[in-house]
């Protein structure tokens, strides 16, 4: 009983240290309404992924939360309205038995609803953002999840799909970028730039269908 004791003790010690720092429910508790981004990543660090739209920003975190007897992983999700703090969520992360991932919904406030779908579009700066993320991402399994996430709440043009399309030379990974960002388009000022990266006929016909043409 003594033995095991310790190697469950060893380990909880052990598994901050090759997965994350464990951090205190105090310390996350201290994330309060009108802290600067800067202020969180004091408390918190760097983010593990960052979403954005024309209102919102958001940076999530995947924490061991608690000590190291007793510690809990959690994605936490800070959302920042003009450079300020407006709420904070945090939810369990289930065992995956690796690399945790993204969850594929990831809650964040909405998006205002009188507004012209020009206007939901992502910015041109924040557009560069996310194409500089994806581009230094280290595998493609980080840039689609990236893709994926920054699809969330957030409205493209036709034009911006094309070029983060053309980003992957494998057409499998083109149509996967379309498949999560192609139901968020609500400009469709360039639909031929991306019909003309797809070339199979199951391809073209799937395209044609997200695309309403």
């Amino acid at each position: 009983m003594k033995r095991s004791f310790f190697i469950i003790t060893l380990l909880c010690l052990m598994f901050p240290l090759t997965v994350s720092a464990v951090i205190s429910r105090a310390k996350v508790g201290s994330v309060q309404p009108g802290l600067t981004e800067e202020q969180v990543k004091k408390i918190l660090g760097e983010p593990d992924f960052i979403q954005f739209n024309s209102v919102y920003k958001q940076l999530g975190y995947r924490k061991d939360v608690g000590n190291v007897l007793d510690c809990v992983k959690q994605m936490i999700m800070v959302n920042f309205k003009d450079g300020k703090v407006v709420s904070m969520t945090s939810q369990p992360i289930p065992s995956s038995g690796g690399e945790h991932p993204v969850p594929k919904y990831v809650p964040m406030p909405p998006m205002p609803i009188d507004v012209y779908p020009e206007q939901l579009v992502m910015s041109s700066g924040d557009f560069q953002t996310l194409v500089g993320l994806i581009k230094n991402a280290p595998n493609d399994h980080n840039r689609m999840a990236l893709i994926e996430a920054g699809s969330l709440n957030n409205q493209f043009q036709a034009s911006q799909v094309a070029i983060v399309m053309a980003l992957f030379p494998n057409e499998n990974d083109r149509m996967e970028t379309l498949r999560f960002m192609g139901p968020h388009i609500s400009v469709y000022d360039n639909t031929a730039a991306i019909m003309e990266q797809l070339t199979a006929a199951g391809n073209l016909l799937e395209a044609a269908v997200i695309l309403g043409e």
